[in-house]
C-alpha cells in the first residue's frame, strides 16, 4: 500500500482498494505457506473419524510453540505442510502386515507366475502396483 502511496504521492486508496486486496490475499504468505485463498477451505463437522489408511513417517520435529510436524509418505515424498500431534496417529504397522486392496486393475500371467496390478485402499494411484496372486487373501 505504502507503494501505491508513494507513486501517486496521494493517500487516497478506494480507487485501488480492491486490487490490494487481491494482490495480498494472492501472494504466498511464509507462515502458512501458501495463499490466504488457498488456504481457506470449508469447516465440516463429523461424527466419524477422517483417518486416511496411509501411512506416513515423521521427517522432522519442529519445537516450536505447539510442537509441528513435517511428513512424508512411504516413497520418502514430503507432504506439503507442518502438522500438529493432534492430527497425527502413532501406528506400529510393519511392512509384513497386510494391506486392503481396493480394486485390481490388471491380471498378467498364468498359474504360479499369476500378478495383479492393485490399487491399494486409502493410498492414491502412485501407490499402484504388481503383486504376486499367491500373496493375495
Amino acid at each position: 500500500m505504502f507503494r501505491v502511496f508513494t507513486y501517486r504521492k496521494s493517500y487516497k486508496y478506494d480507487d485501488v482498494l480492491q486490487s490490494l486486496v487481491k494482490s495480498y490475499n494472492n501472494s504466498k504468505h511464509r507462515s502458512i505457506g501458501m495463499a490466504p485463498s488457498k488456504a481457506n477451505k470449508p469447516f465440516r463437522r463429523g461424527y466419524l473419524p477422517d483417518w486416511s489408511d496411509e501411512v506416513f513417517t515423521v521427517a522432522k520435529v519442529y519445537h516450536s510453540y505447539p510442537t509441528t510436524y513435517k511428513l512424508q509418505d512411504m516413497k520418502a515424498e514430503a507432504i506439503k505442510g507442518r502438522f500438529y500431534a493432534e492430527e497425527l496417529q502413532k501406528i506400529s504397522k510393519r511392512s509384513d502386515d497386510y494391506w486392503h486392496v481396493e480394486k485390481v486393475l490388471k491380471t498378467k500371467g498364468s498359474g504360479r507366475k499369476k500378478e495383479y496390478y492393485v490399487k491399494w485402499k486409502g493410498f492414491d494411484n502412485r501407490f499402484n502396483s504388481w503383486v504376486k496372486a499367491a500373496w493375495m487373501k
